[in-house]
This record gives C-alpha cells, sequence and structure tokens, in this order.
C-alpha cells in the first residue's frame, strides 16, 4: 500500500516545523518560498522559478520570500 500523494495546499501557510513527517519527507529536495515577515510556506516547486510562478499566480510579491532547498529531515 502506497502513501497518498502530497497536497501542496495543505502545507501552504504552515511553517516547515509544523510539518507532519510524511509530509516533511515528501518535501525533501523540493524548493519552498518561506515569507520573509512570516516564515510560513509561500509555494513549493522543483526549482525556485517554479516558486516564483506560483507565488504571482497567487498574487504575491517573490521579492517578499526566500527560497530554500529542503533538506532531509533527520
Amino acid at each position: 500500500m502506497s502513501a497518498a500523494p502530497l497536497n501542496i495546499d495543505d502545507v501552504l501557510g504552515r511553517t516547515p516545523e509544523r510539518l507532519t513527517q510524511p509530509q516533511r519527507i515528501a518535501l525533501t529536495g523540493k524548493w519552498i518560498a518561506l515569507g520573509t515577515h512570516s516564515p510560513v510556506i509561500g509555494a513549493v516547486g522543483r526549482n525556485p522559478s517554479e516558486c516564483v510562478r506560483q507565488l504571482e499566480a497567487r498574487g504575491l510579491d517573490p521579492r517578499s520570500f526566500q527560497f530554500s532547498k529542503l533538506p532531509t529531515p533527520y
């Protein structure tokens, strides 16, 4: 039995520390956009450009985010 696919909408608006272990494992190696004033996840993608596109599509300013690649949780 395989795990259910990750629903990105479930992690948006959360801090990386508040992710469940399965969510964190599913996001390992992906890029996230964290708000600079509020460190919550604003976008998830394969690269920073994909995160920028997601943010712009939601009307958010990518300059208000920091981009980082999530390492393994342990």
